[in-house]
């Protein structure tokens, strides 16, 4: 059986995300921001990609807000982003996510349809492999 890493390997994309700017941070997060833009400048992009949906006008991030953040900061350094190594991040559509484990986005979406489009993003917490959830910081309050 394939790892959890590689089956989420195989439906990984690269794509732009949206921005989270350090003013949306309090200041713990500016320093946790800080230290993976260090790590970021020496080695790149490490670790698992981003869980995204399509939103109504653009993708919406569901993880990752730090890496986001320390990515964009990476990326606005002129001196890196002229080497393109920020050009784009490692993405997974939350439907590829749930097709590859089994279950069916929509129908989570639709089982939720009387709260928040964010209750079934949490719920995904309970109805994916524990693993999986780890491996992804999926991890919504």
């Amino acid at each position: 059986m394939a790892s959890i890493e590689s089956q989420i390997a195989d439906i990984t994309q690269q794509s732009y995300v949206l921005y989270v700017g350090p003013n949306d941070l309090g200041a713990f997060e500016r320093d946790k921001v800080a230290a993976l833009t260090a790590d970021m400048q020496v080695r790149g992009w490490v670790g698992a990609p981003i869980l995204v949906a399509e939103g109504q006008d653009a993708i919406q991030a569901l993880t990752g807000t730090h890496r986001i953040a320390a990515w964009k900061t990476a990326h606005d350094n002129a001196d890196w982003a002229s080497e393109g190594r920020f050009d784009t991040i490692p993405v997974v559509h939350v439907d590829d996510l749930c097709a590859e484990f089994g279950l069916d986005w929509d129908r989570t979406v639709a089982e939720h349809s009387d709260t928040t489009w964010w209750d079934a993003v949490r719920a995904l917490q309970q109805l994916l492999p524990p693993e999986v959830v780890d491996y992804l910081g999926i991890d919504l309050q």
